[in-house]
């Protein structure tokens, strides 16, 4: 009976080892993943963090408020990874989904007016709600529109929660996102960076993409061979990440979340986008396939022999 039961559990192990789920890994597992899901259950939920003294009902959420230029100014939300920038789970749109952090802020040269976000929220788009921004257009208005969000840790698939993550574990994933709608009045140079919390330091990740309208972008994380250290929490202009930063290499030790920062810096023409989707995912691990294959030759030599 002994070398039965020994026998018969040698063989769910190697059952399980042929399935690639021997022993939990959390390469197996996606890190985060936002996108697909309908958060809000209709019309916009709006970000929070209203700039103080906004007027109620002006047309801008996060700007001047409504009659009273704010020339040369920047406008918008200060970074905070504290302090929530996802929508509350109250009011006409209340919104179910992750947590996450940032800000926005709109610089412009316009000696007498700068309008600001019109519009910053998560838009319901009946089953892939959007995290959505809007930045309108004066003549003469010189302005430039940065959106930063980040997702922390506590909201990232459990199994990876309660552990240390370093560049190690993220070898093999991939940052992955997605856009919706994306209007822009003048060229497409709206810039997606990619950005990681080590410890208590953001960084940038070197060569952004100019996304455009319904794209999906990937990039490996093993590919990213140089990052700049970013300080969005210094000011409302912080926000603004410097391209001139210094890129090197880094090695992750402690990641406390994942990202993305986008900009769009063309003189005179407004912008208007949403993000649809965004995950980190690790790919499949090549030493664990070849492993579940190895399960799969031993199980079967094992169910010719006797037991």
């Amino acid at each position: 009976m002994h070398t039965n039961s020994n026998c018969i559990n040698r063989i769910a192990l190697l059952s399980t080892i042929a399935l690639g789920i021997a022993i939990p890994s959390h390469g197996s597992t996606t890190f985060f993943s936002f996108g697909s899901t309908e958060y809000v259950t209709g019309g916009h939920a709006q970000m929070a963090g209203h700039t103080p003294g906004n007027a109620t009902g002006g047309s801008d959420q996060y700007g001047e408020p409504d009659g009273y230029p704010l020339p040369n100014a920047t406008v918008g939300r200060g970074f905070s990874d504290s302090v929530a920038f996802s929508p509350s789970s109250g009011g006409a749109n209340p919104y179910s989904g992750p947590t996450f952090y940032g800000g926005g802020s709109v610089t412009s040269s316009d000696s007498t007016d700068n309008e600001g976000f019109h519009q910053l929220s998560v838009e319901n788009g009946g089953g892939g709600d959007a995290i959505h921004w809007f930045v309108d257009s004066n003549t003469g208005d010189n302005h430039e529109a940065h959106l930063l969000i980040y997702f922390k840790k506590a909201q990232f698939d459990p199994s990876w929660t309660g552990t240390t993550i370093t560049s190690a574990d993220m070898s093999n994933a991939s940052f992955n996102l997605h856009t919706g709608s994306l209007s822009q009045s003048g060229p497409n140079d709206t810039a997606l960076y990619w950005v990681v919390k080590d410890g208590t330091q953001f960084y940038v990740a070197q060569t952004p993409k100019l996304i455009a309208q319904n794209s999906g972008y990937s990039t490996s994380f093993s590919s990213i061979t140089a990052w700049a250290l970013y300080d969005p929490t210094a000011s409302l202009a912080a926000l603004d990440f410097n391209e001139a930063s210094t890129f090197i290499p880094h090695t992750f030790t402690d990641i406390q979340g994942f990202g993305f920062y986008i900009e769009h810096e063309d003189p005179q023409t407004s912008s208007h986008g949403e993000i649809d989707g965004f995950s980190v995912t690790p790919e499949p691990s090549r030493a664990l396939l070849a492993l579940g294959g190895l399960g799969l030759a031993l199980l079967r030599r094992r169910r010719r022999s006797p037991l």
